[in-house]
């Protein structure tokens, strides 16, 4: 039987984004972009030869209290972004939250 790649108790997931990036110590690792029920943005990653995962960071892109309900989820490559839709707006999250890091490559390595 296969196993789920990601599980999380009392979570409901609405929406999933995917990207395929080399690595410095894996061929491709996936980074799938979640949208849960909550209106939370979660990015995990994937290590393709174990299938394990990591969430990596957890985007709350709305005030805890709005309750938002999250349409649409996109990731595009060009603008390396994440595109959430609801049903008021359009957001773009940059998928590198750069500004936390000392350097452009600490932020990409």
């Amino acid at each position: 039987s296969q196993t789920p790649l990601y599980t999380s108790q009392l979570e409901t997931i609405t929406h999933i984004a995917v990207d395929v990036l080399p690595t410095k110590m894996h061929r491709a690792v996936h980074v799938l972009y979640v949208a849960t029920y909550e209106g939370l943005i979660k990015k995990i990653s994937v290590l393709s030869r174990t299938q394990t995962t990591c969430v990596l960071e957890i985007w709350r892109p709305f005030p805890i209290d709005a309750n938002v309900p999250i349409l649409t989820l996109q990731y595009l490559k060009e603008t390396d972004s994440v595109y959430i839709g609801t049903q008021e707006q359009l957001m773009r999250v940059p998928a590198q939250h750069c500004s936390r890091h000392q350097t452009k490559l600490a932020c990409v390595n």
